[in-house]
C-alpha cells in the first residue's frame, strides 16, 4: 500500500511536531521506511513502492506514481529519477504539467519561491487526496486540468460536515424559477437569488430538512488548464457576494455537530 502526506503552516520558521509523520501517514507499516522531504515550515512524506520523492534548493516533490507514459517524460531516458523529471515538467508548464501524464497518480509540489504546495491527482480518480486548509474564512480550490472556479470548497469550523452541495442549472431564469418552485413546494427557508463576487455566478440556496443547503448555480468562471490561476486572500467584505438579500442569520453554522 502507498500512503503520501504533508502539512506546511503559514509560519516557515514553524517546525513539524514529534509524532505528525504517523499522523500524516496513518496505517504505514513502518515509518522508518517513509521517504520525507523537510520544508522551512512544513513536511512533505510518503511510503510504499510506488512513492517517489525529489528535493532541492528550488523545491520538493512527493507522489504516488504508476504512469502509463513514465518512459516518456522528459529526462526519463538521460537516467534522471522520475521526481526530479516532474518537477522539472512542471517549472516547464506550470499546473498544465498535470494534462501531460497519463495513468495512475496523485502528487504533491513544493514551491518554497512562492510558498505555495501544488496538488494534483490523475483525472479518473485512480488515486485520490484528501485534503484541507486552516485558518479563518473559505479556501476555494480547482482543478488543474481545467474546472470551475471552484469544485470544492472548505470552511473553518468544529467540527465536520456539508454546508450546501451546488447544481448547474442553464440560465439565471432558471434560477429564479428554482427558487419560487422550492417556494411553492413548502421550503421557503433559503437565501438569494443574488450574485457571487468570488466566482461570479447567479445563486440561490434552499435550506433543507437537515440544516444543510443545496445551491442553483448559473454561469460560474472557469479557470482553463493552461490558465496559471494565482492564490489570494481576500477580504470578507469584498469576497462573499454582489448583491442579494442578505444571508440568512444561520448560513454559516454547521448543523452537523452532534447535540
Amino acid at each position: 500500500m502507498n500512503l503520501m502526506g504533508g502539512i506546511v503552516y503559514r509560519d516557515p520558521a514553524r517546525v513539524a511536531e514529534r509524532g505528525l509523520l504517523g499522523a500524516l501517514l496513518p496505517g504505514g507499516a513502518d515509518l522508518a521506511e517513509a521517504r520525507r522531504c523537510d520544508l522551512s515550515g512544513g513536511v512533505l512524506a510518503g511510503i510504499g513502492a510506488g512513492v517517489v520523492t525529489d528535493q532541492a534548493v528550488d523545491g520538493a516533490l512527493v507522489a504516488d506514481l504508476d504512469l502509463s507514459n513514465l518512459d516518456d517524460l522528459p529526462g526519463i531516458a538521460d537516467g534522471r529519477a522520475p521526481g526530479r523529471c516532474l518537477r522539472q515538467l512542471h517549472a516547464q508548464y506550470g499546473t498544465d504539467f498535470a494534462t501531460r501524464l497519463r495513468g495512475a497518480f496523485t502528487l504533491a509540489i513544493w514551491d518554497p519561491a512562492r510558498r505555495r504546495l501544488v496538488l494534483a491527482a490523475d483525472r479518473f480518480g485512480f488515486r485520490r487526496m484528501y485534503y484541507a486548509v486552516t485558518g479563518d474564512g473559505i479556501a476555494f480550490v480547482h482543478g488543474v486540468h481545467g474546472s470551475d472556479h471552484h469544485l470544492m470548497a472548505f470552511a473553518k469550523s468544529h467540527a465536520p460536515g456539508l454546508h450546501h452541495s451546488s447544481w448547474d442549472v442553464g440560465s439565471a431564469d432558471e434560477v429564479g424559477l428554482g427558487s419560487e418552485q422550492m417556494r411553492n413546494a413548502g421550503f421557503a427557508r433559503g437565501w438569494g437569488v443574488g450574485r457571487h463576487v468570488l466566482g461570479s455566478n447567479f445563486f440561490y440556496y434552499v435550506k433543507d430538512p437537515w440544516g444543510s443547503f443545496a445551491e442553483y448555480s448559473f454561469d460560474i468562471d472557469f479557470v482553463p488548464h493552461d490558465l496559471d490561476w494565482p492564490a489570494a486572500d481576500h477580504p470578507p467584505e469584498d469576497s462573499f457576494y454582489v448583491w442579494g438579500p442578505p444571508p440568512l442569520e444561520e448560513f454559516i453554522e454547521n448543523h452537523e455537530v452532534p447535540a
